[in-house]
């Protein structure tokens, strides 16, 4: 639908106007404050008035309603005029019900989104293609999984709950919403209703905004039973340390070898690619242990395991190890929320 690349003007009694655009799977909606002279809406071809008005080296811009569907933006010094459409065959905002929402910092949601959708297959299975949402017990989390893989994060202390369902937030969408999150101030209020999920929020300090996303129909999976609860042994890495030694290790993969061995000795784990196309390569990492593991040997994605590095900031991690065939769970030594589960290859 070429309208799609347009964006909806209208303008109000209110000295506002009201900006919409919409692709039919997202939608966003901002307003912003004028001196309205006369009520209208018109249809606009969103990338070039962008465009133009990034360009327009003053703050006071003058919008006008051509005849044949023309738009004119003039400044004192500038004139552009552009063809537009007939705004009456814009397809209507979604304006249906939704369900009181869950506020939170708009920070929070950011992190919630970072740290798992990282996990999210790309692939057309509705199930792995998005990021699990729901609250529970004053509790907002995101979950996120391509089944060999799962990301989870939540937050505690945030005021509201959403609907009892699982919500299937796809990943475009998702991205989406942490780009325009970045640009929002202050708390932000998560609500769902009728098959989308909006989240509202104020730009600039003044202008409210709002993002709805079309949910994804589908059971996302029992990510529950993916979570190991018994564990062989248990270590403490530094973050910092753990990732910089995976990025070079990383380096040597290609797509048809992406392994790499973890073999643990008194003192250190010990890193290790070995690439028949590429070469070999190998670091040892320092870790803390209860008690050590000397001899335990385990092969995983690299990029699996520094996926789930990269997205966590604390200083420490703890990596529990369930078996030399089993799944590791990655998680912030300080407990702040976050886990990762990575599942290991065949050597």
């Amino acid at each position: 639908m070429p309208i799609l690349a347009n964006l909806l003007v209208e303008t109000t009694a209110k000295n506002e106007l009201h900006l919409f655009a919409t692709d039919l799977e997202i939608a966003v909606s901002t307003v912003c404050p004028g001196q309205v002279k006369e009520q209208g809406k018109m249809c606009v071809p969103e990338r070039k008035v962008f465009d133009i008005v990034k360009e327009l080296d003053r703050d006071e811009l003058e919008v006008t309603m051509l005849d044949n569907y023309w738009a004119k933006f003039k400044t004192d010094k500038s004139e552009f005029k552009v063809i537009g459409l007939n705004a009456d065959e814009y397809p209507k905002a979604f304006d249906g019900k939704m369900e009181k929402g869950f506020r939170l910092e708009r920070e929070t949601l950011m992190a919630l989104i970072d740290q798992t959708i990282y996990a999210v297959l790309d692939a057309d299975y509705a199930q792995y293609n998005g990021v699990l949402m729901e609250s529970e017990k004053g509790k907002l989390r995101m979950v996120a999984t391509d089944g060999h893989r799962l990301a989870m994060h939540e937050h505690a202390g945030g005021d509201g709950k959403l609907s009892s369902e699982a919500l299937l937030v796809p990943k475009k969408g998702a991205k989406e919403l942490r780009r325009i999150l970045s640009e929002l101030e202050g708390d932000v209020e998560v609500s769902a209703g009728n098959g989308y999920l909006a989240v509202e929020g104020k730009m600039g300090g003044a202008s409210p905004t709002k993002v709805m996303v079309r949910l994804l129909e589908g059971k996302f999976p029992n990510y529950r039973e993916a979570i190991p609860k018994r564990f062989l042994f248990d270590t403490t890495m530094d973050r910092a340390t753990l990732h910089g030694a995976l990025r070079r290790m990383a380096l040597l993969a290609t797509p048809l070898a992406q392994g790499v061995k973890l073999a643990f000795s008194k003192d250190a784990v010990e890193l290790s690619v070995k690439n028949p196309d590429v070469g070999e390569a190998s670091e040892k990492v320092p870790y803390e242990a209860g008690e050590r593991q000397d001899g335990f040997e385990i092969l995983f994605n690299v990029h699996y395991v520094l996926g789930a590095v990269e997205v966590m900031s604390d200083e420490k991690l703890q990596l529990k190890f369930s078996g030399p065939e089993g799944a590791v769970l990655i998680q912030p030594a300080g407990g702040s929320g976050a886990l990762a589960v990575v599942m290991p290859m065949r050597s």
